[in-house]
């Protein structure tokens, strides 16, 4: 519950730091934990975020609104719990062994920022080993539908490197600028940096990125990587708040390995996340010497 609150205070402060809003003087959570009905309490629980309005402020959705300039629908909307979780990234492959279900994670290897002067366009690249996605047998049309990215992204020439197969995907229509390539950046990268998950580590590269594959019938419950672990700790934090018994027998089932993983490694990566919005930058660990 702790782990909550201190999400919930950071997430204020970023809204009030975007000046999206001028004051926290009475909020609500904007996000509530219910049950399907005639469902199991932790298998068929489902969180329903609310819109933010002057007469009834909600913190989730100006959170939202602040990082990604997007709305909860006026009615609300649901996102399923068990659709949530393959969506932490740290813990992903506990959750994998708990479900018996494929990793849904394709690491980026590298992320290149094009430019062409000629045109004062730029654009971005996504580089990614072809054996990532065989091993699990994606293919390079599944990768791009369930990433998000069919309609912004395509493949071209790839490489060869040390006998692996580099395969590249191109952003299909550049940004255009007028004065300095650099002025356009923060732009490009807002295009798609709902798009990406990232880790924070303590060894170079220090960020790792990847791409989650959401199966086209989950869609509906997809969040952004920083929004998902905001919206899971609510869960959990609820969970112990008031139903402690509860939190034990899911710590004590099969998705406890996974639980234990998240409440271990999340809210670092959360504050590193957080830490790089508000600086406008990545923001890394400090290296190991």
């Amino acid at each position: 519950m702790l782990i909550y609150y201190f999400m919930l205070n950071l997430a204020k402060a970023f809204v009030l730091h975007t000046r999206l809003k001028a004051t926290y003087e009475k909020a609500q959570h904007g996000i509530e934990e219910n049950i399907h009905p005639n469902g199991i309490e932790f298998v068929n629980s489902f969180l329903k975020v609310y819109r933010s309005k002057p007469s009834s402020v909600n913190v989730f959705d100006d959170f939202q609104g602040a990082l990604f300039g997007k709305k909860a629908p006026s009615s609300g909307k649901v996102f399923d719990l068990q659709h949530l979780l393959p969506q932490l990234l740290q813990g992903h492959r506990v959750w994998c062994e708990a479900t018996d279900a494929d990793e849904r994670f394709v690491e980026i290897t590298r992320i290149q920022y094009m430019h062409d002067e000629n045109s004062k366009s730029i654009w971005l690249t996504l580089e990614i080993y072809a054996d990532d996605l065989s091993r699990f047998g994606i293919t390079r049309k599944r990768m791009l539908q369930e990433a998000g990215l069919s309609n912004t992204f395509k493949e071209v020439r790839g490489t060869l490197v040390d006998g692996r197969n580099l395969l590249t995907f191109e952003q299909i229509t550049p940004l255009r600028y007028t004065g300095r390539a650099s002025d356009k950046i923060h732009e490009l990268v807002g295009a798609l940096k709902r798009h990406i998950w990232s880790t924070v580590i303590k060894i170079h590269p220090y960020r790792k990125n990847y791409l989650y594959l959401c199966p086209a019938d989950q869609q509906q419950s997809l969040m952004e990587q920083i929004l998902s672990v905001y919206a899971c700790f609510y869960y959990l934090g609820s969970v112990t708040r008031y139903r402690p018994h509860l939190f034990e027998s899911i710590i004590e089932g099969k998705f406890g390995g996974h639980i234990n993983e998240i409440i271990t490694n999340l809210p670092q990566q959360f504050l590193y996340l957080l830490a790089s919005e508000f600086a406008s930058r990545e923001i890394a660990h400090a290296p190991l010497v």
